[in-house]
Protein backbone atom coordinates (compact mmCIF):
# COMPACT_ATOMS: atom_id res chain seq x y z
CA UNK A 1 0.00 0.00 0.00
CA UNK A 2 1.04 3.25 -1.11
CA UNK A 3 0.92 6.16 1.56
CA UNK A 4 0.57 9.87 0.95
CA UNK A 5 3.85 10.23 1.88
CA UNK A 6 6.04 8.46 -1.11
CA UNK A 7 2.96 9.81 -2.79
CA UNK A 8 4.07 13.44 -1.50
CA UNK A 9 7.38 12.97 -2.85
CA UNK A 10 7.11 12.02 -7.01
CA UNK A 11 6.70 8.43 -6.81
CA UNK A 12 6.58 5.41 -4.82
CA UNK A 13 9.28 3.32 -5.00
CA UNK A 14 7.31 0.08 -4.65
CA UNK A 15 4.42 1.24 -7.03
CA UNK A 16 5.88 4.28 -9.19
CA UNK A 17 2.59 6.00 -8.34
CA UNK A 18 2.87 9.68 -9.92
CA UNK A 19 1.53 12.44 -8.02
CA UNK A 20 -1.33 12.62 -9.66
CA UNK A 21 -2.68 9.52 -9.18
CA UNK A 22 -2.84 10.59 -5.35
CA UNK A 23 -6.47 10.96 -5.13
CA UNK A 24 -6.22 7.18 -5.16
CA UNK A 25 -3.85 7.40 -2.18
CA UNK A 26 -6.40 9.51 -0.52
CA UNK A 27 -9.49 7.10 -0.56
CA UNK A 28 -7.56 4.27 0.75
CA UNK A 29 -9.34 4.15 4.11
CA UNK A 30 -12.74 4.78 1.96
CA UNK A 31 -12.39 1.58 -0.60
CA UNK A 32 -12.19 -0.87 2.75
CA UNK A 33 -15.25 -3.21 3.12
CA UNK A 34 -17.48 -1.27 6.30
CA UNK A 35 -15.95 -3.77 8.50
CA UNK A 36 -12.20 -3.04 7.93
CA UNK A 37 -13.17 0.64 8.33
CA UNK A 38 -11.31 2.09 11.38
CA UNK A 39 -13.67 3.62 13.86
CA UNK A 40 -12.93 7.10 13.69
CA UNK A 41 -14.42 9.40 15.88
CA UNK A 42 -16.84 12.13 13.54
CA UNK A 43 -13.58 14.99 15.01
CA UNK A 44 -11.07 12.62 13.80
CA UNK A 45 -12.49 12.47 10.22
CA UNK A 46 -13.17 16.29 10.30
CA UNK A 47 -9.32 16.27 10.73
CA UNK A 48 -8.59 13.50 8.01
CA UNK A 49 -10.78 15.41 5.30
CA UNK A 50 -8.73 18.42 6.12
CA UNK A 51 -5.26 16.96 5.79
CA UNK A 52 -6.27 15.79 2.44
CA UNK A 53 -7.95 18.84 1.61
CA UNK A 54 -4.13 20.59 3.01
CA UNK A 55 -2.61 17.91 0.77
CA UNK A 56 -4.20 18.47 -2.67
CA UNK A 57 -3.75 22.32 -1.86
CA UNK A 58 0.01 21.91 -1.94
CA UNK A 59 0.19 20.81 -5.80
CA UNK A 60 -0.75 24.02 -7.55
CA UNK A 61 -2.82 22.43 -10.90
CA UNK A 62 -4.53 19.21 -8.99
CA UNK A 63 -8.10 19.04 -9.67
CA UNK A 64 -10.30 19.57 -7.26
CA UNK A 65 -12.63 16.83 -8.80
CA UNK A 66 -11.06 14.16 -7.35
CA UNK A 67 -11.85 14.87 -3.72
CA UNK A 68 -14.57 12.45 -2.58
CA UNK A 69 -15.03 13.79 0.79
CA UNK A 70 -16.32 17.07 2.54
CA UNK A 71 -14.23 19.41 4.04
CA UNK A 72 -14.60 23.22 5.37
CA UNK A 73 -13.53 25.83 3.05
CA UNK A 74 -13.07 28.54 5.71
CA UNK A 75 -11.17 26.54 7.65
CA UNK A 76 -8.92 25.73 4.55
CA UNK A 77 -8.49 29.18 4.27
CA UNK A 78 -7.63 30.27 7.40
CA UNK A 79 -5.16 27.73 7.39
CA UNK A 80 -3.89 29.09 3.89
CA UNK A 81 -3.75 32.49 5.59
CA UNK A 82 -1.54 31.59 8.26
CA UNK A 83 0.69 29.14 6.24
CA UNK A 84 3.81 31.16 6.97
CA UNK A 85 3.33 31.62 10.39
CA UNK A 86 3.40 28.26 10.65
CA UNK A 87 6.11 27.06 8.43
CA UNK A 88 8.03 29.63 10.85
CA UNK A 89 7.65 27.76 13.55
CA UNK A 90 8.27 24.48 12.11
CA UNK A 91 11.46 25.51 10.90
CA UNK A 92 12.48 26.79 14.37
CA UNK A 93 12.44 23.04 15.88
CA UNK A 94 12.79 21.37 12.54
CA UNK A 95 16.04 22.72 11.78
CA UNK A 96 17.78 19.87 9.75
CA UNK A 97 16.02 20.46 6.46
CA UNK A 98 14.35 22.87 4.85
CA UNK A 99 10.60 22.76 4.50
CA UNK A 100 10.73 21.59 0.94
CA UNK A 101 12.38 18.62 1.51
CA UNK A 102 9.60 17.35 4.07
CA UNK A 103 7.15 15.18 2.82
CA UNK A 104 4.08 17.29 1.95
CA UNK A 105 1.51 15.06 4.08
CA UNK A 106 3.78 15.49 6.98
CA UNK A 107 3.48 19.70 6.96
CA UNK A 108 -0.04 19.57 5.86
CA UNK A 109 -0.49 17.93 9.21
CA UNK A 110 1.56 20.18 11.29
CA UNK A 111 -0.55 23.07 9.93
CA UNK A 112 -3.88 22.05 10.79
CA UNK A 113 -2.47 20.56 14.46
CA UNK A 114 -1.16 24.32 14.99
CA UNK A 115 -3.76 26.22 13.67
CA UNK A 116 -6.02 24.37 15.94
CA UNK A 117 -3.74 24.50 18.80
CA UNK A 118 -3.93 28.57 17.79
CA UNK A 119 -7.80 28.87 17.42
CA UNK A 120 -9.44 26.32 19.10
CA UNK A 121 -9.66 25.11 23.22
CA UNK A 122 -8.36 21.41 22.33
CA UNK A 123 -6.18 20.39 24.89
CA UNK A 124 -2.55 19.94 24.03
CA UNK A 125 -2.15 16.05 24.31
CA UNK A 126 -5.29 15.50 22.43
CA UNK A 127 -3.92 17.69 19.41
CA UNK A 128 -0.56 16.18 19.70
CA UNK A 129 -1.99 12.20 19.55
CA UNK A 130 -4.30 13.40 16.99
CA UNK A 131 -1.42 14.75 15.01
CA UNK A 132 0.31 11.49 15.15
CA UNK A 133 -2.58 9.59 14.56
CA UNK A 134 -2.96 11.78 11.50
CA UNK A 135 0.52 10.67 10.72
CA UNK A 136 -0.19 6.94 11.45
CA UNK A 137 -3.01 7.29 8.73
CA UNK A 138 -1.47 8.96 6.12
CA UNK A 139 2.18 9.58 6.47
CA UNK A 140 5.35 7.38 5.94
CA UNK A 141 6.91 4.70 8.02
CA UNK A 142 8.19 7.00 10.70
CA UNK A 143 5.90 10.18 10.12
CA UNK A 144 4.34 9.89 13.64
CA UNK A 145 7.76 10.21 15.63
CA UNK A 146 8.66 12.84 13.28
CA UNK A 147 5.07 15.08 14.30
CA UNK A 148 5.07 13.69 17.75
CA UNK A 149 8.27 15.58 18.16
CA UNK A 150 7.61 18.94 16.46
CA UNK A 151 4.02 18.95 18.06
CA UNK A 152 5.49 18.00 21.56
CA UNK A 153 8.22 21.07 21.08
CA UNK A 154 5.92 23.69 19.42
CA UNK A 155 3.00 22.86 21.77
CA UNK A 156 4.25 21.68 25.08
CA UNK A 157 7.79 23.33 24.56
CA UNK A 158 9.16 20.23 25.47
CA UNK A 159 12.56 19.21 25.36
CA UNK A 160 11.67 16.72 22.29
CA UNK A 161 14.58 16.57 19.46
CA UNK A 162 12.64 16.57 16.08
CA UNK A 163 15.84 16.90 14.46
CA UNK A 164 16.79 13.93 15.59
CA UNK A 165 13.92 12.57 14.78
CA UNK A 166 13.85 14.18 11.30
CA UNK A 167 17.29 12.67 10.53
CA UNK A 168 15.88 8.82 10.78
CA UNK A 169 13.13 10.51 8.96
CA UNK A 170 15.51 11.64 6.43
CA UNK A 171 17.44 8.37 6.16
CA UNK A 172 14.07 6.33 5.63
CA UNK A 173 13.04 8.62 2.49
CA UNK A 174 10.23 9.70 3.75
Amino acid sequence: MTSLAQASTGAAPETDLPVADFAAALRQTNDLPASDKPDYTSRHRERMHMVQALFIDEFEHQSWADADFAYDPQLLADIRAHKAEYDTQIRSVATKRPLSELAKIDLSILRLILHEHATKDTPDKVLIDEGVELAKDFGGENSYAFINAVLEKLILGSPAHPDETESHHESTGT
